[in-house]
């Protein structure tokens, strides 16, 4: 009925899961029933203050505050881009669906409505403001990020010595790691220990070390020898991969002592 004066507002993808420091876009079809008016205002309600947005004009991404209806078209379209923060706080939890509205209002209503942006609207008090709306629903979402350092990776030795080697493991992702453990390949008939093995668990920006010992086979030959290093975690059934290291290994040559008392 065009005496409403109001736009129907649909979304296909009106639920979505958005991992954090990401972007997520909501489809929106703009349908005109209005006899009186023909340009309206997009607003959002709702959403935290840590999440910035902003409407565009599809297939231009032309940043959208109104828009306007001409006779011959009665429908739009327009998407809703949504960006949220590199971390979880005390309004985005991850996991929680943030709950939110998006609407059209007509611009000869638009200071008569005056939305309050620090006040959050139940779904009758929208009703009551009798303008068009959509409910969207967004979840953020975390991932582990696995972070690798290692002070040294060059390291001189003896035959029949050995090498430790520390390895710090930091978490800078936005979830928590399960189950990091750690791998080595090794040169053939060569030994190793890593001491813990496997970390249960690795909180968001949490730092944990393990050490590697790495024993030579005891008939090595000298020359120089390439030992890598890569590490694996969960983080909701998702595999996180850490950035291989390779550790370089030189074995000196012995010196022949009776040899060189010879000479001398």
């Amino acid at each position: 009925d065009s005496t409403i004066n109001k736009v129907e507002i649909k979304s296909d993808q009106f639920s979505q899961e958005v991992e954090l420091g990401s972007s997520a876009s909501f489809e929106l079809s703009l349908e005109l029933f209005s006899g009186t008016s023909d340009t309206f205002k997009l607003e959002t309600i709702n959403l935290p203050g840590q999440i910035n947005r902003y409407f565009v004009s599809p297939g231009t991404d032309t940043r959208l505050s109104y828009f306007k209806f001409t006779e011959s078209t009665s429908t739009k379209k327009a998407s809703l881009k949504v960006f949220l923060p590199d971390r979880a706080s005390e309004s985005i939890v991850t996991g929680e669906a943030i709950k939110f509205f998006a609407l059209a209002i007509p611009q000869n209503r638009v200071n008569e409505i005056n939305l309050d942006a620090s006040k959050e609207y139940t779904e009758e008090e929208i009703i009551d403001l009798n303008v068009g709306y959509v409910k969207l629903h967004l979840v953020p979402r975390g991932t582990g990020k696995l972070l690798v350092k290692a002070q040294q990776l060059f390291f001189s030795i003896n035959s029949g010595d050995r090498v430790e080697v520390p390895i710090e493991l930091v978490n800078e992702g936005t979830k928590a790691l399960n189950n990091v453990e750690i791998k080595v390949d090794l040169p053939l008939n060569w030994t190793h220990l890593i001491e813990p093995k496997t970390i249960v668990r690795l909180n968001v920006s949490e730092e944990k070390r393990t050490i590697i010992s790495i024993m030579p086979s005891p008939d090595v030959a000298a020359g120089r020898y390439e030992v890598r290093v890569t590490t694996t975690s969960l983080s909701d059934a998702q595999i996180i991969r850490g950035e291989d290291k390779t550790i370089n290994i030189e074995i000196k040559a012995e010196t022949n002592l009776l040899g060189m008392i010879i000479i001398i």
